[in-house]
């Protein structure tokens, strides 16, 4: 009997383990429930901000970069930027064509995506908007990251237009099972202008909660086989 119980809290702990990995869900159209934190740019006070770009929220690190190295640039819509994003909306372009910033200074091209946004721990949701440069047929694809692993990549396509209006092109995602993602890069293609050429809003994400380490789950089980296993000396 002894053997048995033993043998009973080693299968449930097998049963209960699952290793690191990650898998993702969906790509949302609209900003999901539970996406608590957000990195946003109202902060800012300069036309160009270096890449990377770093914040602290909710105990991250977030990292934005341009893989073509270079700044990004701080827009406004209906202030320098004519696109589909609310009005007043503070926004970053990958800034691949030369133009004005917020100050009214015009800026010659100094950077080209794709973005790469990176966190010190994972997630398991993001959302955020996006606009290619130039109006007409825009393609945006998602990649998801784990370790510097490739876990799921998202494509959308749509328009890209001038309403003002909060249409821009939504992406996002969630974990199917509480995985962790802790990095994801943002590409697109368009006919208009040159590839990794565009606007982005705000990004919303929510932390992922740690699953109980493989230890503290096997200790209770074996404390229950300590007690059968009393139980029948007795």
């Amino acid at each position: 009997m002894k053997k048995i119980a033993f043998s009973l809290a080693i299968l449930l702990f097998l049963g209960h383990f699952r290793p690191d990995c990650c898998h993702a869900d969906i790509v949302f159209s609209a900003v999901p429930n539970g996406l608590e934190h957000q990195v946003e740019y109202s902060s800012l006070t300069q036309d160009l901000v270096p890449s990377p770009y770093s914040a602290s929220i909710a105990s991250q690190t977030v990292s934005l970069s341009l893989t073509e190295g270079g700044n990004f640039r701080r827009m406004r819509q209906n202030q320098n930027l004519f696109g589909d994003f609310r009005p007043g909306e503070e926004l970053l372009y990958t800034n691949g064509n030369g133009g004005l910033g917020l100050s009214g200074t015009h800026h010659p091209a100094d950077g080209l995506g794709p973005l790469e946004v990176s966190f010190t721990n994972g997630i398991d949701g993001l959302w955020l908007q996006v606009q290619n440069s130039s109006i007409g047929d825009q393609e945006f694809e998602l990649a998801l990251f784990y370790n510097n692993s490739t876990v799921a990549t998202f494509s959308r396509s749509g328009i890209s237009g001038q309403n003002a209006d909060g249409s821009a092109l939504s992406l996002g995602f969630v974990s199917t099972m509480g995985e962790q993602i802790d990095g994801v890069r943002i590409s697109s293609s368009s006919s208009g202008v040159a590839n990794n050429n565009f606007v982005f809003g705000a990004i919303s994400f929510s932390n992922s909660v740690p699953e109980p380490s493989s230890f503290s789950i096997l200790l209770p089980l074996l404390g229950i086989a300590w007690l059968r296993r009393r139980r029948i000396l007795s």
